[in-house]
């Protein structure tokens, strides 16, 4: 897993900017694994497409897409409907799950043969 904490000027960043500073500096971490090879990168920003496909606003994300440009990667919008992963990351479903040791205290039958 990759985290960075924002520097004090990046905290006064726009949002299209923020998700820009993450997909630039995730791209440069993995910059080893992701050389030489295409890769397609997923988000549910749609500005963010136009970072690395379009016009860019603004000088630093123009700088930004520069250096994107070093890489062969595509940057497609998933909608939030579609966005699975995130949505089975931020429901926390795993605080809901039931204690194996009150499981194992429940089994009334322990001469019947376990079945795996």
């Amino acid at each position: 897993m990759y985290q960075t904490q924002l520097t004090l000027s990046e905290k006064t960043f726009s949002a299209v900017e923020l998700e820009g500073l993450v997909l630039l500096s995730t791209v440069e971490h993995f910059r080893f694994y992701l050389s030489g090879r295409h890769s397609t990168l997923f988000t549910d920003h749609s500005p963010l497409t136009h970072i690395v496909h379009g016009d860019a606003p603004t000088a630093k994300l123009s700088r930004w897409q520069e250096k994107l440009s070093e890489f062969d990667c595509e940057v497609v919008q998933v909608k939030d409907s579609h966005n699975l992963v995130v949505d089975a990351l931020s429901r926390q479903s795993w605080l809901s799950l039931p204690d194996p040791a009150a499981q194992a205290a429940e089994v009334s039958d322990v001469s019947a043969p376990l079945l795996c």
